[in-house]
């Protein structure tokens, strides 16, 4: 019924209220209801996760007695579950496919995404499926950790994203204190990311030595790593975090950086 709430904040533990906050299907028998005039009933309920957003829609349930429980049940609401997620995976394709054919491709380098991030068209970048957009994306230089510095240009249903003159105008601010903390500033926009400490004083020693060090030159000043092979693996993580700002041969910078107080 319309205005029913079956949140477990609301009834406590039920199918409906624990298959959407544990995001997994579940079979609740009796007992295992919170409120006592549930506990003759056996619910068994599948989320409905938009893979999209990631949002749990709502939930897919067979609720009645428990004396008609069936371990099948549990796999029927799970495949309705999954089909509904999928109906609704199929409708995202469309609407991607539309939105590449509907925005004209720029010259250069680009990326198409929708509105939370999902790649519709790309040109010239090596991307996955989807971008993480920072909730702060506004047009104008940005900085993500995918494509480092670009142009974001909003379009009807989502952004485009490449490269221009505008887009090497970022620089780095590194903070080491309470937890290390890069800051990607581009046009005004700023993009935090948290780093281990590891990862903090390998940007140390790269902030403070713009020409570059090479792995066996970063050993030296970390404490704690003996082989060079160890360096080379904590880099790869950190690029991975910080997308092309760290080049290679040797190790540097690629754009201006300072420490921040």
């Amino acid at each position: 019924m319309a205005g029913a709430r079956w949140r477990e904040t609301d009834v406590g533990t039920n199918g409906l209220g624990a298959a959407m906050a544990e995001r997994t299907a579940v079979q609740i028998f009796g007992p295992e209801h919170a409120r006592e005039e549930q506990h003759t009933w056996v619910c068994t309920s599948a989320p409905i996760i938009e893979e999209r957003t990631g949002q749990v829609l709502g939930a897919i349930t067979l609720s009645g007695s428990y004396r008609t429980a069936h371990p099948h049940t549990l796999a029927l609401v799970s495949a309705t579950a999954r089909e509904a997620a999928g109906l609704l995976s199929e409708r995202h394709h469309r609407e991607l496919h539309l939105l590449a054919a509907s925005v004209p491709s720029p010259v250069g380098r680009h990326v198409l995404v929708d509105a939370q991030g999902w790649v519709a068209h790309s040109t010239g970048f090596g991307v996955g499926t989807r971008l993480r957009l920072p909730g702060t994306l506004s047009p104008g230089g940005a900085w993500l950790p995918e494509l480092g510095a670009v142009v974001a240009e909003e379009v009807p249903g989502g952004w485009l994203l490449h490269g221009g003159k505008r887009a090497s105008d970022a620089r780095l601010e590194l903070a080491l204190a309470p937890v290390p903390v890069a800051v990607v500033v581009q046009d005004g926009q700023r993009t935090e990311i948290r780093l281990t400490e590891r990862h903090g004083e390998i940007l140390a020693l790269l902030v403070a030595n713009p020409a570059g060090l090479d792995a066996h030159g970063l050993m030296e000043r970390l404490p704690g790593i003996t082989t060079t092979v160890t360096v080379r693996a904590e880099l790869s993580r950190l690029r991975t975090r910080l997308g092309g700002l760290i080049e290679s041969r040797p190790y540097r910078l690629g754009l201006p950086a300072a420490f921040r107080p």
